[in-house]
């Protein structure tokens, strides 16, 4: 057995040992152990099942306790997400490649999301300072995050919670460093969207400006040593949509920031992969609009249900075997278009994917219908979090990794528990006040 499946094993252990000791409410212990467990909750446990659902299932099986009295509270939630899971489990059976470890493992990660999702809004309805706290523990696993990718670039590569490199490490532009992420790319779109966390952390906490300064720096030099030119994109459009809904002497205080930054690094840029990529932006979308084409005609043979989750791989080596990748001698298929958004709509469908988009567009929605363009400051930083990934999805599926889709289960949820009963404009600085007393 490797080590960092004995690592995986020992989190599971961990778990096991301090719930049944804790004095915490169960559900929220397991929400914060979730988070803080991060690092391995990817990694392949017992038969082939991921740290994240393995823990759910312990969960759900020995702790886990309904109050049915919330269901009412996040009801459009619960129906979008079992009508997803609904149509995916109908993907899964009438696709070519039903029932391979492929799809049941997907399948299993979005059951488990939804579980966690439905703990979660539950939780910070009933106590909205907990929202609090699952931000100060995204914050913890960022800071372990940043010591980690220190390792790598001091010590290389070999430190990782891998258990095979991606191919997207290595180039001829040189490394691109993942932190305990397996691909750098993935790690560069979780930078990209923690990022307005710590603003946001950084507006209501006067204290401690210089440590959420110093977060916000690394993020961003971490997010150039990713080399992930699309989570930059996805940065710098949620960066100008905050600039825009934002008072006006903050809208002075960020351009200055973001004028402050454009100098340090246009003198450092030849030291970060992000600016020196030998691939051009016209060049890399040469390479995946032929890749995008191919997608788009296996949606329209399959514009319902879509191929199956986690079948992308599968189809495409039975039908279109010129995607792979070409590592060490040996040939891998591609497992997604080189787009998220094809990935769903391949893989789940029409349905999948608008009932995947209402999900995301329903909270957001609800901010609009009850402050129109005169955001509470807190929801302006969540969906400003939310835009950067939407942008940055477009060339990657990152949810391929079940820890981004904790990430952005936990932002969307929160965006969901803060519009669902108004709620005082300070409602943030009153919930930190709260938890620190």
């Amino acid at each position: 057995m490797s080590v960092i499946k004995l690592l995986s094993l020992l989190n599971i252990l961990l778990f096991v040992i301090t719930i049944l000791l804790t004095k915490r409410k169960k559900n929220q212990f397991f929400i914060l152990y979730i988070i803080l467990s991060f690092p391995f909750l990817s990694i392949p446990v017992i038969y082939g099942l991921n740290g994240f659902v393995f823990l759910t299932i312990i969960y759900l099986v020995f702790f886990y306790k309904d109050d049915i009295s919330d269901h009412q509270k996040y009801f459009l939630h619960q129906i979008l997400f079992k009508f997803f899971l609904f149509f995916s489990f109908l993907g899964i059976i009438f696709s070519d490649f039903s029932f391979n470890s492929n799809n049941v493992f997907d399948f299993l990660d979005f059951f488990s999301i939804f579980i966690f999702s439905s703990l979660l809004i539950s939780e910070c309805i009933r106590n909205k300072s907990f929202i609090i706290k699952i931000f100060y523990s995204f914050i913890t696993i960022l800071v372990f995050s940043f010591l980690f990718l220190y390792l790598q670039v001091i010590w290389g590569l070999e430190i990782t919670f891998s258990l095979v490199q991606n191919p997207n490490i290595i180039s001829s532009d040189g490394l691109r460093y993942p932190s305990f992420f397996s691909d750098p790319q993935v790690y560069g779109q979780y930078l990209s969207v923690l990022i307005f966390i710590c603003l946001l952390l950084f507006e209501i906490q006067k204290k401690y400006t210089i440590f959420y300064l110093i977060l916000i720096i690394s993020c961003l030099i971490s997010l150039f040593l990713s080399g992930s030119r699309g989570s930059l994109l996805g940065f710098i459009i949620g960066y100008f949509f905050l600039i825009f809904f934002s008072k006006r002497y903050k809208r002075i205080l960020l351009f200055i920031f973001s004028l402050f930054f454009l100098v340090i690094f246009y003198v450092f840029q030849n030291s970060f992969i992000i600016f020196n990529r030998s691939t051009s932006i016209d060049e890399a979308y040469v390479f995946r609009n032929n890749i995008w084409n191919s997608a788009l005609q296996i949606f329209y043979k399959h514009p319902f249900l879509g191929i199956g989750l986690g079948n992308y791989s599968n189809y495409v080596n039975k039908f279109y075997p010129d995607q792979y990748w070409l590592r060490d001698h040996e040939f891998i298929t591609f497992d997604h278009p080189e787009s998220g958004y094809l990935k769903l709509l391949t893989e789940t469908g029409l349905f999948g994917i608008l009932l995947i988009m209402f999900l995301f567009i329903v909270p957001i929605e609800r901010v609009f219908f009850k402050t129109g363009i005169h955001f509470t400051f807190e929801n302006k930083y969540l969906i400003s979090s939310v835009i950067s990934f939407f942008i940055s999805f477009y060339s990657i599926y990152t949810l391929g990794d079940v820890r981004m889709k904790i990430l952005l289960t936990c932002i969307v949820s929160i965006l969901f528990v803060l519009n669902n009963k108004p709620i005082s404009n300070n409602t943030f600085r009153l919930l930190n006040s709260r938890y620190k007393n």
